[in-house]
């Protein structure tokens, strides 16, 4: 009987050493980065940027009203967040004893 066990032991455990060895998706692996790759250029606005010699026109004022605001961002800390807890910390249905 013991015979029995490490034998079907034996063979669970190299089934299952060989199924790491098969190739599991190669046609999810040729497609691998795809969409990232596709998201990226369709987000990009001018993807030839890199190589002119002067800098795109901006607005003088727009940017420095830009500028301002995200200076002022950093002037005080975020408004505390109101999260929702559940089962989190102490109950107040009085059970402590005292009536």
């Amino acid at each position: 009987m013991n015979n029995l066990n490490l034998s079907s032991v034996t063979v669970i455990v190299v089934t299952i050493a060989a199924g790491g060895c098969a190739q599991t998706a190669p046609q999810w692996d040729a497609q691998f980065g795809q969409s990232v790759n596709m998201n990226m250029a369709l987000q990009t606005l001018n993807p030839g940027a890199a190589k002119l010699q002067t800098p795109e026109a901006a607005d003088g004022q727009a940017v420095r009203e830009g500028v301002i605001h995200y200076r002022q961002t950093f002037k005080e800390p975020p408004p505390p967040q109101n999260v929702f807890n559940i089962g989190v910390g102490g109950s107040s249905s009085g059970a402590s004893g005292s009536r």
